[in-house]
């Protein structure tokens, strides 16, 4: 870090996320926007750094420290919401013992700085490296539960509007290979049951399923 402009003390960067900002509905040609983890040789603990290019990412300018918790963050997911015209930020707090999914927002004005608290997802379940895809309408959040006696399992949350904590829990799905190369989204339900016949494509772009979708109680 020590040869970019306005270096942060670190050890290491890590896990970035790149993002292209949105100024009145159009997308800037040239203009791109980078998060990543930031080991901080000063707290001893991961926080959010940012760094912008001017030139289509050619070269880098590291702005500084976007967010930082008394806890450590990494993998950090940043995207426009559209629906609340705000940019939404969801690190992973994961190390922290905090079994949530925290997310934070900034104005355009703001961004890429001024990130606030604005929701939580509380559950019993250890979630990590979330991320999300907006589609037709509708948010679907993807993270990762690790609490789990059998292993990791990787869960779906369908949401209107994401930076509402109560839409987040009103639809989950467990994501689960189906065996013949296709992912199977079923109902939340025991280790025991065996997944549904069913297909959620997310690595084209596309999101749609054969199983029906309802809400968790």
């Amino acid at each position: 870090c020590a040869s970019v402009a306005n270096a942060t003390a670190a050890s290491y960067v890590a896990e970035p996320c790149l993002v292209v900002p949105v100024a009145d509905g159009k997308v800037p040609s040239s203009r791109l926007y980078a998060f990543y983890q930031v080991k901080s040789l000063i707290t001893s603990k991961g926080e959010i750094g940012v760094a912008h290019s001017l030139d289509n990412g050619v070269s880098w300018h590291h702005l500084g420290t976007a967010l930082t918790e008394p806890f450590s963050l990494s993998s950090p997911w940043v995207a426009y919401d559209p629906a609340s015209q705000q940019y939404i930020m969801i690190p992973d707090g994961h190390k922290s013992q905090h079994h949530t999914i925290s997310l934070y927002s900034t104005s355009k004005d703001d961004f890429p700085f001024g990130w606030k608290h604005a929701a939580v997802r509380g559950s019993e379940a250890h979630f990590m490296d979330t991320s999300a895809v907006y589609h037709e309408g509708q948010w679907w959040i993807f993270t990762t539960d690790d609490s789990d006696y059998f292993g990791q399992s990787l869960h779906l949350f369908r949401a209107s509007r994401i930076s509402n904590a109560t839409y987040l829990e009103a639809f989950v799905q467990t994501v689960l290979p189906s065996g013949n190369g296709n992912w199977c989204a079923q109902q939340h339900s025991t280790p025991s049951r065996k997944p549904t016949a069913c297909t959620v494509v997310v690595f084209l772009g596309q999101l749609s399923s054969r199983c029906p979708v309802r809400s968790h109680a």
